[in-house]
């Protein structure tokens, strides 16, 4: 029964972890979209000079335009802070790790994507040693599974 909830908290703390690949890869995707956004904004759609008539309120509709601009950009920004928080968590609890191994295969496999077999080579153990090392990191990892 133990062996089972260890593996149950192990796969949620793994789950956890690789969060921070995807909120990097989500934190570029939307600071993209704000330089969209913002370019946008600087360059609304221009006024159009056919000589045919057109509503009278173009001044409103401009002013209109930046404030859904405005608002976008909030909600992008309050999203890419979310992804920040995401990364800064990760990091910070990895920090508090006192094995320095485990601190490093930890980073390694989910701050960097770097594989298990990469990883051996990198600090000079067998893979079968590194992923039980891993698990061990995984136990020591500090995050409450609910």
């Amino acid at each position: 029964m133990k062996d089972i909830t260890l593996r149950e908290s192990n796969r949620r703390k793994k789950k956890y972890l690789l969060q921070y690949r995807e909120a990097l890869i989500s934190e570029k995707i939307l600071n993209d979209q704000i330089a969209e956004l913002r370019s946008n904004y600087a360059l609304p759609k221009s006024p159009n000079y056919d000589g045919m008539p057109h509503g009278f309120n173009s001044e409103h509709d401009l002013s209109d335009y930046a404030e859904k601009i405005d608002n976008l950009i909030c909600l992008v920004q309050a999203q890419r802070d979310q992804a920040v928080e995401v990364c800064t968590d990760i990091t910070r609890r990895i920090g508090s790790m006192s094995n320095e191994t485990e601190r490093d295969i930890l980073r390694l496999r989910y701050l960097q994507g770097v594989r298990f077999t990469e990883i051996a080579e990198l600090l000079h153990y067998t893979e079968r040693h590194i992923l039980r090392l891993h698990g061990e990191a995984l136990e020591h990892f500090p995050y409450e599974c609910a």
